[in-house]
């Protein structure tokens, strides 16, 4: 196991999850998803549906106080972005491609920040199938409040899932 790639399960207090759950997948929520025609990089082949709570130095989303039990969890200095992205259920587990958090293809031409100690956060808001795989071959099943943390320039990638009806995460991007 690669000792960068740090594990925490049960990671925020249940009433935060429920909250965070409430608002994201469920109607009472009324959540604005947006339509993204790829998961990494165009053509790939993965639609999702995406959230972004926070880019380009400034809060995106009128939700983002829903979020801040896990940004005070991270205790970042400074927040590069977070977002949040859905996956429907596919018949065969897809995977993205591997890319790593500080590579210009995945903010799509947009301003970003790129430092030797930016790290990277996914929280995993619902259990399936589905995981994250790292270059080294290691994965991070998708389980319900679990928070995964790497070095943002290690190379990654999600996948769909066969077994639930979608894949909920949020990324976080920091230092």
């Amino acid at each position: 196991m690669d000792n960068e790639i740090q594990i925490f399960d049960n990671y925020l207090e249940k009433k935060n999850l429920n909250n965070l759950k409430e608002l994201m997948l469920s109607d009472e929520g009324n959540f604005q998803w947006y339509f993204s025609p790829c998961k990494v990089t165009d053509g790939d082949g993965i639609p999702q549906f995406c959230h972004v709570f926070y880019e380009n130095c400034n809060i995106n989303s009128d939700r983002f106080q829903f979020i801040e039990p896990l940004v005070k969890k991270i205790d970042p200095v400074a927040i590069v972005r977070i977002k949040s992205n859905i996956t429907m259920k596919t018949s065969a587990i897809l995977s993205s491609k591997l890319h790593s958090d500080t590579l210009p293809e995945i903010y799509k031409g947009r301003d970003h920040v790129t430092l030797d100690n930016q790290r990277t956060g996914i929280f995993y808001l619902n259990t399936n199938n589905g995981y994250t795989y790292f270059e080294n071959g290691q994965r991070v099943l998708s389980i319900e409040n679990r928070m995964v943390i790497f070095p943002a320039s290690k190379r990654h990638a999600g996948t769909t899932n066969t077994d639930v009806d979608y894949r909920c995460v949020i990324n976080f991007n920091w230092f």
